[in-house]
């Protein structure tokens, strides 16, 4: 499981980019990519702005992100 924490930007499938407003558990997708970058399936809701807008996403929605960005958890 890996950990995005609050300020991240994210490329969601069928979305535009977005910034997190809160912290973030995802799944790594092996062999997909989303916008070019390594594609992650989110395990709770994820709410974003940018340029002064908010709007929120379910969980189960796939996003690229800079893999580098994100911190592996265990889950327990």
């Amino acid at each position: 499981m890996w950990f995005f924490k609050k300020g991240t930007m994210i490329w969601p499938e069928g979305s535009k980019r977005g910034v997190l407003r809160n912290g973030v558990y995802a799944r790594k997708l092996e062999g997909k990519k989303v916008s070019g970058l390594t594609a992650f399936q989110a395990q709770n809701k994820l709410d974003l702005y940018l340029n002064g807008n908010y709007w929120s996403l379910p969980e189960g929605t796939i996003f690229g992100a800079y893999a580098k960005n994100a911190k592996m958890r265990e889950m327990k």
